[in-house]
């Protein structure tokens, strides 16, 4: 496809694993300097074609669009009208890179093994609003409490299992989110999937000491 990006790393694990990564390259800076791709940054090119490269547009296309990722951090609270407060950064959660973590400008792209379909996002902004929520600048506390609402309105156990396989998140942010479930009525199994996607996530991020504390605890809460 032409007026695209290619992401190398993502692109030979999917589709070229056949072709060792050097010699990918090795064709790409060829094509390059052919002028039928512009080099980007590093291991990124955008395929030429009709139309004026613009490198906004095409990550947003590319890393965002079709549900393959989404804006986060405050991108996400700028275009949810909770804080107007602007920041050098923006953030990506995608499943379109190779890496955990890709850097290009202005851009941080974060992998998540995930598809981000409607009921994904609405879960997502609300963990990330837990989480993240006493450190955001100028926040609109209305309209937070509003977007967070509308993500306990789309639970299911399902999308919830996997979320939080796909995105690692704070054990607090995680409780706070169940209990925050129960208090407004919904009805969840959340904690089970919870404990039973504890064993998704490398050993290293939860103690065993941690999850027996939480599962203990799990009839109190």
């Amino acid at each position: 496809n032409k007026d695209t990006l290619f992401d190398v790393s993502y692109m030979a694990a999917a589709y070229f694993s056949m072709v060792p990564y050097k010699t990918l390259l090795k064709i790409l800076n060829r094509l390059a300097d052919e002028e039928l791709l512009i080099p980007v940054s590093k291991g990124l090119f955008y395929i030429q074609g009709d139309k004026p490269f613009d490198l906004d547009s095409a990550i947003k296309e590319y890393y965002v669009d079709n549900d393959c990722g989404m804006f986060v951090g405050y991108k996400m609270y700028n275009d949810l009208q909770i804080s107007d407060h602007s920041d050098s950064t923006i953030e990506i959660y995608t499943n379109k890179i190779g890496a955990a973590h890709k850097n290009i400008g202005k851009y941080h792209l974060t992998y998540a093994d995930l598809y981000f379909d409607h009921n994904a996002k609405s879960i997502i902004q609300t963990l990330e609003l837990i989480e993240h929520g006493s450190r955001i600048i100028d926040i609109d506390y209305l309209q937070y409490n509003s977007i967070r609402q509308r993500g306990y309105r789309r639970y299911l156990d399902f999308d919830i299992n996997r979320v939080i396989t796909g995105i690692h998140y704070q054990y607090s942010t995680l409780v706070t989110f169940h209990m925050h479930l129960k208090e407004a009525g919904f009805s969840n199994d959340f904690l089970q999937t919870y404990t039973g996607a504890w064993y998704q996530w490398d050993v290293h991020i939860f103690s065993e000491k941690m999850k027996q504390t939480f599962l203990n605890g799990a009839d109190t809460m």
